[in-house]
């Protein structure tokens, strides 16, 4: 009786083990996510994402790898470094802040962009769901780059610069970000 009862025990303290670890896998999982997008191996960052994952930023969502795979690219090329803060479990989820800095507000003159309370679901250790909200504060540094920008632009870009904000994420676009972020911060300078 005894054995059976060290058996007992045993299973259950493996399954409390488990339960208890459970969110501690989650937040692991998103750890190698982030450490993952800093690299900028497009490859090893789609690893971790589902199939049919979706990521809704700001509630625009972006459905499926090849949407994912198309931020990444755009990403990668305008260096973007995440830091995740702030994370706690919630059943399959993990919620959390997100401090981002990148070519892109460097150029336009913002120091960094602010996500809060984010959520990341997870389903069979990948990624199936981000979703994340930009802060009022980061929206209003942004709202005003772009009101500088719809000052300034000249006629040979108008057209190139609507283009880019209705095309979405690509390597193409974040290399032509770059290149009218640079003409902008160059022509204020005179």
């Amino acid at each position: 009786m005894t054995k059976k009862m060290g058996i007992m025990m045993t299973l259950a303290s493996v399954f409390l083990l488990m339960f208890a670890c459970s969110g501690q896998d989650s937040v692991g999982l998103l750890k190698k996510y982030e450490v993952t997008y800093n690299s900028h191996n497009v490859d090893n960052i789609m690893a971790l994402i589902a199939d049919d994952a979706s990521f809704i930023l700001d509630n625009r969502a972006l459905n499926g790898k090849a949407a994912i795979r198309s931020l990444a690219e755009y990403d990668s090329v305008l260096d973007v470094q995440l830091e995740f803060r702030n994370m706690s479990t919630e059943g399959d989820s993990v919620l959390f802040d997100v401090r981002e800095i990148n070519e892109w507000l460097r150029l336009a003159g913002i120091d960094e962009y602010h996500y809060r309370r984010c959520v990341a679901v997870f389903e069979d250790g990948l990624i199936k769901r981000i979703e994340a909200k930009t802060t009022e504060e980061t929206l209003a540094d942004i709202g005003k780059v772009f009101q500088e920008m719809a000052e300034w632009i000249p006629d040979s870009l108008a057209f190139e610069i609507n283009d880019l904000l209705q095309s979405g994420y690509s390597a193409r676009s974040a290399e032509r970000w770059k290149v009218i972020l640079q003409q902008w911060q160059k022509d204020r300078m005179k």
